[in-house]
């Protein structure tokens, strides 16, 4: 649902949704993606502070994750 609400722009929602994931299965494996796709998220519309902290709590939580390669490119590049 979160990457339907993302691919047309209905952000606010997409992030409610992935927050709503994250606080209602904590332990999921699907928790990383989440994280993630909400630092691309925030980042793709500008919100840089926001995307920032939400990459750097994915690398503090999940730091030998297979999508950490990716949190950090998105780092470097803000």
């Amino acid at each position: 649902m979160a990457l339907c609400q993302a691919s047309v722009r209905e952000t606010d929602g997409a992030l409610r949704t992935l927050d709503r994931l994250r606080q209602s299965y904590p332990d999921s494996s699907v928790v990383p993606n989440a994280i993630l796709l909400s630092g691309e998220i925030l980042l793709r519309v500008g919100r840089r502070d926001a995307a920032r902290s939400r990459l750097e709590a994915f690398l503090d939580r999940y730091p030998n994750h297979e999508l950490a390669a990716r949190a950090r490119e998105l780092l470097a590049d803000l």
